[in-house]
């Protein structure tokens, strides 16, 4: 007889604007074999030509990194997956398994100027 599986969504953010950097308050899922999360960037800012960096000399465009974090006790983090420097709107995932029992998200940013800034909807899946 086949087992049907618990599967949880949870909604952490929405249209939430990250200028510099972000957290997630963390999520217990020690009792879920895998976990999915959800980044769906709703606006990026425009990507004019970046001018060159002033200590290297490349150019920088704006860009929002986001990392799992995963923690044994949910007060000491330690860095996971991680999603390539973001850069334009659309939607993205990470996938983890074997993360103990607490999850969050982290990310910053990067090449941003004046008022600009990422809008971004996060969302966990936890399955059994």
């Amino acid at each position: 007889m086949s087992r049907l599986r618990h599967v949880q969504t949870a909604f952490v953010q929405d249209q939430f604007q990250v200028r510099t950097s972000f957290e997630t308050e963390p999520y217990e899922a020690g009792w879920a074999s895998e976990a999915i999360a959800f980044v769906y960037v709703r606006a990026a800012p425009a990507a004019p030509v970046p001018a060159p960096d002033a200590n290297t000399g490349f150019a920088v465009r704006p860009a929002l990194w986001v990392r799992a974090q995963i923690s044994a006790d949910g007060r000491r983090w330690i860095d996971d997956e991680r999603l390539p420097g973001i850069s334009q709107a659309g939607n993205y995932r990470l996938r983890l398994t074997h993360f103990g029992n607490w999850l969050r998200l982290v990310g910053e940013t990067e090449g941003l100027s004046g008022d600009e800034h990422f809008v971004i909807d996060t969302y966990w899946v936890f399955k059994e």
